[in-house]
C-alpha cells in the first residue's frame, strides 16, 4: 500500500489489524508518500490512498498506467484560507469568505502577501487552484475573462512554492502578524497546528465560491481485486479501513469522515466540496501552467481609441443599454490587475477632432508600475484613468499614426531581458482622421521600424463591424503580435482577456 502523509499513520494502523499468514499471505506493507512522487513512479502499488482523488484521475489519464478501481472515499479534509485572525475582517469586509475577495485584495493598493503550493506537487495547492478556478468562472462573464482573473492571482503570489505544514510551523513562532500572510491549507493542517499554540491566533476560511476538500479515496489494482485469495485479504483491508475503530483514529487525527465524523472544535456544516472535474486534461494543464508561470520584466504601451464611435450604444448580455466605452472600460479594470511588479506601463487615449494638436494624449507616462505618477501609484492612476475614460464626440480615429508613435516611443525601451508591448484596443478604421496616410506607406514605415533586437510587437482588440481588422492583422503578423475581433458587445470582455493572455505566453516564450 501506498498512502498519503496526512492519513499514513491511521491506514499503518489499519493494515496492522488485518489477519494475513494464511495461504501464503504477506503482512501489508504500507508507504508513505505524497500523491505526485506515486503518480511519477513506475511501479504502481497495489492500493493507493492518495489525499485527492484528482491523482487517481490523473493516474488514469496516464497511458500505460495501472488501472484502479475506487472504493468509496475514507475522509475528508476541506481547504481553507489561512490567515492571521485580525486580519479577517479586512480581507472579507462582512461577506463570506472567497476566491474572488482574495483576488481582489492581492490585487488592490496594500495587497498580503499570499504564498501558495506548487499544484503540479502539493494536494493544496492542486485543490486551490481547482476552487479558484471554479471560483473565477463564477464570476466572470466568460472563459476569457476567468482565465485572466486566475491569471491575476498567480501574478500577485510572494510564494508559488510554499508548504502548507512549513508555513504553519513558521506562522506558530510569528509575533508579527504580518510576516504571516495568507495562504490555503487543510482544515487538518490547520487544526493540528493549533494544538501546538500560536503566539498570533490564526482564522482558517471556507471559500464560498470554490469549496474543495482532500477527499482520500481508497483505490486497489483492478487486477488485484480479481486475484484470489489476494482479493479475499484486499476485501479484509478496506473493511478494516472502514471499521468504526479507524473512523475513531481518522477523526482524532483531525480529518472528518464520510458518516459525518468530525474532529473536535471544528463546524460541522461547511460548504459542500466540489467534486473533482471530469476535464481531467484540462485541470492539468492549468496546473502545469501555473507552476511554470515566470514573472517578466515587459515594458506595456496601452492604446485606446478615444473616437466618437467609441460612444455608440450597445445592449450587453444582460440586457442593459450601455455603449462601447463602457463596456470597454470593465475589460480594462481587469486587465490593469494583470500586471506584474516588474511591469513599466502607461496608457494612451487616441482620437482627433477639430481641437486636437496630436493623434493622441498621454494618460499616464509609460514608467514602473509600482512608482509614483502625479502623487499617486502608477498602477492606481492607471485604474483611475481607465474609469475616468470618456471618448470625445466627433473624433475621428488617427490609427496608423498611433501604432506608428507607439512603436517609436517603445523601441527604445526594449532590449536583452525585456519584453515591450503596444496593446490597441479599438472599433474604427483610418479614413477620415486628419493624421491618416495611406496604408502601404503605413506598413512601408512600421516595417522600417522593427530592430530584431528590439522587437515590439503589437497586439490589438478589433470592436464592431466598423474595425479594420484586416489591417490590424497584417500589423501582428509583420511585428510578432496578435490581433483578436469582437463582433458583438459581448465579445468585447473575452477578447480583451484573450489579448492578453496572448501577450503574456509570447512574453513569457
Amino acid at each position: 500500500m501506498t498512502a498519503a502523509p496526512e492519513i499514513a499513520a491511521v491506514v499503518t494502523r489499519a493494515a496492522a489489524a488485518v489477519p494475513h499468514g494464511r495461504a501464503g499471505c504477506d503482512p501489508i506493507t504500507v508507504t508513505t508518500e505524497d500523491p505526485a512522487q506515486t503518480l511519477r513512479a513506475a511501479r504502481k502499488p497495489d492500493v493507493w490512498i492518495p489525499s485527492s482523488s484528482a491523482w487517481l484521475a490523473m493516474a488514469g489519464d496516464q497511458g500505460g498506467q495501472s488501472s484502479y478501481r475506487s472504493e468509496e472515499t475514507l475522509a475528508t479534509s476541506p481547504i481553507v484560507i489561512v490567515c492571521p485572525d485580525a486580519d479577517a475582517p479586512k480581507l472579507w469586509a462582512g461577506r463570506p469568505a472567497s476566491w474572488a475577495a482574495l483576488a481582489g485584495a492581492v490585487a488592490g493598493d496594500r495587497p498580503p502577501a499570499l504564498s501558495m503550493p506548487d499544484p503540479t506537487r502539493d494536494s493544496v495547492g492542486l485543490l486551490s487552484i481547482l476552487g479558484a478556478q471554479t471560483a473565477m468562472a463564477k464570476s466572470a462573464a466568460d472563459a476569457g475573462q476567468a482565465e485572466l482573473r486566475l491569471l491575476t492571482l498567480r501574478t500577485k503570489l510572494a510564494d508559488a512554492n510554499a508548504d502548507s505544514t512549513a508555513t504553519l510551523a513558521a506562522a506558530r513562532k510569528a509575533a508579527d502578524a504580518a510576516a504571516i500572510g495568507v495562504f490555503p491549507a487543510t482544515e487538518q493542517q490547520l487544526w493540528l497546528s493549533r494544538k501546538s499554540g500560536h503566539r498570533i491566533a490564526l482564522r482558517g476560511a471556507y471559500p464560498a465560491d470554490g469549496p474543495t476538500a482532500a477527499d482520500f479515496p481508497v483505490a486497489v489494482r483492478s487486477d488485484l481485486l480479481d486475484e484470489d485469495p489476494r482479493g479475499l485479504l484486499t476485501e479484509k483491508l478496506i473493511a478494516q479501513l472502514h471499521s468504526t475503530t479507524t473512523r475513531a483514529l481518522l477523526t482524532a487525527s483531525g480529518l472528518r469522515t464520510p458518516q459525518g465524523g468530525v474532529p473536535d472544535g471544528l463546524p460541522e456544516k461547511i460548504p459542500a466540496a466540489a467534486p473533482v472535474p471530469a476535464d481531467v486534461a484540462g485541470l492539468r494543464a492549468v496546473a502545469a501552467r501555473w507552476s511554470s508561470y515566470k514573472e517578466i520584466t515587459s515594458r506595456v504601451l496601452i492604446a485606446v481609441d478615444a473616437s466618437g464611435s467609441m460612444n455608440q450604444p450597445v445592449v450587453d448580455g444582460q440586457g442593459r443599454r450601455t455603449t462601447r466605452a463602457e463596456m470597454l472600460r470593465r475589460s480594462a479594470l481587469d486587465i490593469t490587475r494583470l500586471f506584474g511588479n516588474k511591469t513599466d506601463v502607461g496608457l494612451w487615449f487616441f482620437g482627433s477632432d477639430a481641437a486636437s494638436r496630436s493623434a493622441h494624449t498621454e494618460a499616464v507616462p509609460v514608467g514602473p508600475i509600482t512608482g509614483e505618477v502625479g502623487g499617486e501609484q502608477r498602477r492606481k492612476a492607471l485604474v483611475g484613468r481607465v474609469r475616468t475614460y470618456q471618448p470625445a464626440s466627433g473624433a475621428d480615429t488617427p490609427l496608423y499614426r498611433t501604432i506608428l508613435d507607439g512603436v517609436s516611443t517603445m523601441k527604445p525601451r526594449g532590449g536583452e531581458g525585456v519584453v515591450t508591448l503596444v496593446v490597441v484596443l479599438t472599433d474604427g478604421r483610418d479614413d477620415t482622421s486628419r493624421y491618416s496616410m495611406a496604408k502601404d506607406v503605413f506598413l512601408s514605415r512600421l516595417i522600417s521600424l522593427h530592430d530584431d533586437q528590439r522587437p515590439v510587437p503589437v497586439f490589438s482588440v478589433c470592436y464592431g463591424a466598423g474595425a479594420d481588422t484586416s489591417i490590424l492583422r497584417t500589423v501582428a503578423t509583420l511585428t510578432g503580435g496578435t490581433s483578436v475581433v469582437a463582433d458583438k458587445p459581448d465579445d468585447l470582455t473575452a477578447a480583451v482577456a484573450k489579448l492578453f493572455i496572448a501577450a503574456r505566453r509570447g512574453a513569457a516564450k
